[in-house]
C-alpha cells in the first residue's frame, strides 16, 4: 500500500467535514488567514486521523537502508509539494545527511523547525520597482544568429552601465551626516550586516523554496518555446519576470551591487583591466578579488564589531567568523562549509564553495566573436554564488545557485524543448541570450547612494556611490 494512500484506518469516522490532506500548512480560512492560538488543528495530526501517516513515510521512503529512495526530491514527488517549507527544509536535510535517526526521532525533527533568532531580519531588501514588460519582440524570425544578435545588443547596452560602477565608493561614515542620529546609525549597521549576511548565504546550496522557483521558470520557458514557434521573443509577461526576478536574487551578492564585493573587485582590478576583460585576464584576476575580499571584511569588522545578534540566524555568525579570516574558496576537494556546520565541526581547512558568475558568459557565442569576452571583469556581469554541481553519481546531492543560474540561461543536454535556439554544448556553453537579457535587466545598471539607504527621504547629492 502507497505511503499515503487516502485509506482510512477502521476507527476513523465514516464521514467527517474535515479536508483529507498530507501535512504541510493548514488550508486557510475564509478571511485568508490560518487558525491560530491552542485550539488551531495541526496539520500533522489530521493528516494521519485519514491513514497519512508522516512516520512511516520517513521510515520507508527518507531513511530506506538502501539509501536508493526518492533519489530525487523536489516539487515533482506529490506528497513533498504539499509541506510547508520548514518541512521541506528538515525533509531534505533528512534525506541528504545519511544520519540514522529512528522514525520518531525523524519525526520530531521535520515537526520541530528550529526556532528563528529574536534578533530583527538583516538581509538587504531590494527596493521594488515596476515590472517593465514588453511584447515588441514577436516578430518572426528564423535565423539563430541574427535572434541572438539583437537579445546580446540589448544586454550589451546593459552591461555598459556597470564600467561606471569603478567609481570611488561615497565614505560610509560620511553618507551618514554630520551629526547622524540613533536611528540613521542603527539603518546602516542593519544595511551592512545585510550585505555580509547575503554573502555568508552563498556558503549553502539551493533551498527548497528557491528549487520550486526555479522549476517553476524552466516550465515557463518550455511553454514559452512550446507556444512561440519562430518568434525572436518567446518569452512572455510571466517568463520575463521569473527571469527578473533571478537577476534581483543575484543582485544581492553582484559584484557592482554589493558594497563589500565592489571594493574587492577594485582594489584588485584596475579601470584598464576591468575594461579590457577577456577570460585570461579574468582567470589571473578573480583569485585577487577573492583575497581583497577577506581583507575587506576583516578591515571593516575591526570598525563595525559584528556579533552573532546582528544577523538575522545564529547560522550565519559562524560562517562570517569564518570568512573574516578565510578567503572565500572554490576548493572543491574540501569539506563544505555547511556540511562542516551541519556536522558540529570544526570549519579549520573548509571550503566555502564560493564562485563567480557570469550573467552574460564570457566565453559563449563563437560564431559571433564571443562578444561578452571584454565583460568578464565587468563587475555588473560578476555575481558571487555557491558552486555544488549536479551529480549524476547522486542525485540526492542540492545543487547551489551557480547550477541553477546556467540552467536558467542556457540550454541543458537531454531538454525536450529549447532545440530551435540550443546550439548542443550545455548548459555551461550554450546560452540563452533572451533569458540572459531579463536576467541582467533584473540586477539593474542603478544603485542607491548610500546616503539615501541610510537617510531615506532625503535629498541626496549626485556623484559615485
Amino acid at each position: 500500500m502507497r505511503a499515503w494512500s487516502l485509506r482510512r484506518p477502521a476507527t476513523a469516522p465514516a464521514r467527517t467535514a474535515l479536508q483529507a490532506r498530507p501535512f504541510g500548512p493548514y488550508p486557510t480560512s475564509e478571511s485568508g488567514k490560518e487558525p491560530e492560538g491552542p485550539g488551531a488543528p495541526d496539520a500533522i495530526e489530521q493528516a494521519e486521523r485519514f491513514g497519512h501517516n508522516l512516520s512511516n513515510v520517513i521510515q520507508r521512503q527518507i531513511l530506506k537502508p538502501d539509501g536508493k529512495a526518492y533519489s530525487r526530491l523536489d516539487n515533482r514527488v506529490p506528497w513533498f509539494r504539499k509541506l510547508s517549507d520548514s518541512e521541506k527544509t528538515a525533509i531534505l536535510k533528512l534525506h541528504q545527511d545519511g544520519t540514522p535517526y529512528s522514525a520518531d526521532d525523524a519525526v520530531k525533527l521535520v515537526r520541530t523547525p528550529s526556532v528563528p533568532s529574536t534578533q530583527p531580519a538583516t538581509t538587504t531588501t531590494i527596493p521594488p520597482e515596476d515590472f517593465d514588460y514588453s511584447d515588441t519582440d514577436s516578430e518572426e524570425e528564423s535565423d539563430v544568429d541574427e535572434v541572438n544578435r539583437h537579445w546580446n545588443r540589448k544586454s550589451l547596452k546593459l552591461l555598459g552601465k556597470g564600467f561606471d560602477f569603478y567609481e570611488d565608493s561615497s565614505d560610509s561614515e560620511d553618507e551618514m551626516g554630520p551629526k547622524p542620529d540613533k536611528e540613521v546609525v542603527e539603518r546602516r549597521r542593519k544595511h551592512k550586516a545585510g550585505e555580509l549576511e547575503a554573502i555568508a548565504k552563498t556558503a549553502y546550496p539551493t533551498s527548497a523554496n528557491e528549487k520550486t522557483e526555479f522549476d517553476e521558470l524552466q516550465d515557463l520557458r518550455k511553454k514559452a518555446f512550446e507556444d512561440r514557434p519562430k518568434k525572436r521573443g518567446k518569452y512572455g509577461k510571466k517568463a520575463q519576470k521569473a527571469l527578473m526576478q533571478r537577476g534581483r536574487d543575484m543582485m544581492k551578492t553582484n559584484l557592482g551591487h554589493n558594497s563589500y564585493l565592489r571594493r574587492a573587485h577594485r582594489e584588485a582590478v584596475s579601470e584598464e583591466q576591468m575594461k579590457k576583460g577577456t577570460s585570461k585576464l579574468y582567470n589571473q584576476k578573480q583569485g585577487d578579488v577573492r583575497k581583497k575580499l577577506q581583507n575587506v571584511m576583516a578591515e571593516d569588522h575591526k570598525k563595525m564589531k559584528w556579533e552573532e545578534k546582528d544577523f538575522s540566524s545564529p547560522q550565519t555568525w559562524p560562517v562570517v567568523k569564518h570568512m573574516l579570516s578565510n578567503v572565500v574558496s572554490n576548493d572543491k576537494k574540501k569539506k563544505r562549509v555547511r556540511k562542516a556546520l551541519d556536522s558540529k565541526e570544526d570549519l579549520t581547512g573548509t571550503s566555502h564553495l564560493g564562485a563567480f558568475h557570469h550573467e552574460a558568459w564570457k566565453e559563449s557565442f563563437k560564431s559571433l566573436g564571443k562578444p561578452f569576452e571584454p565583460h568578464a571583469l565587468n563587475p555588473l556581469n560578476l555575481t558571487l554564488r555557491h558552486d555544488e554541481r549536479e551529480r549524476k553519481d547522486d542525485a540526492s546531492i542540492m545543487p547551489g545557485a551557480h547550477e541553477y543560474d546556467h540552467q536558467s540561461a542556457g540550454f541543458k543536454k537531454g531538454l525536450d524543448w529549447g532545440d530551435e535556439r540550443s546550439q548542443g554544448g550545455g548548459h555551461f556553453v550554450d546560452m540563452d541570450s533572451e533569458a540572459t537579457y531579463f536576467i541582467l535587466k533584473g540586477i539593474g545598471g542603478k544603485r542607491k547612494r548610500k546616503g539615501e539607504i541610510y537617510r531615506p527621504g532625503k535629498k541626496q547629492k549626485t556623484g559615485p556611490t
